[in-house]
């Protein structure tokens, strides 16, 4: 459960870390920005449900928030080092 947690975290600073980099290069990732967000509010429904011990929803809100980071690391990661080319 906690390691779900966890990587979903992980995820979300990575991300905010290459938003700051798409920011250096005044690039548009103004659609990324919207999945980050779901991704942030999925990651906090987690947290806030985990205080009910209700702990399969957790571990589900958690993964996902994960996969949806990491669909939204992946767009940015792609607009910000294939251009480098």
């Amino acid at each position: 459960m906690m390691q779900s947690i966890r990587r979903a975290n992980l995820i979300v600073v990575w991300v905010d870390r290459l938003f700051d980099e798409a920011e250096t290069r005044k690039m548009d990732v103004s659609e990324e920005k919207k999945e980050q967000r779901i991704v942030e509010a999925v990651l906090a429904e987690a947290k806030i449900t985990w205080h009910s011990f209700n702990l399969d929803p957790v571990r589900k809100k958690a993964d996902d928030s994960f996969e949806i980071g990491t669909k939204v690391k992946d767009s940015l990661h792609a607009k910000l080092y294939s251009q480098q080319k």
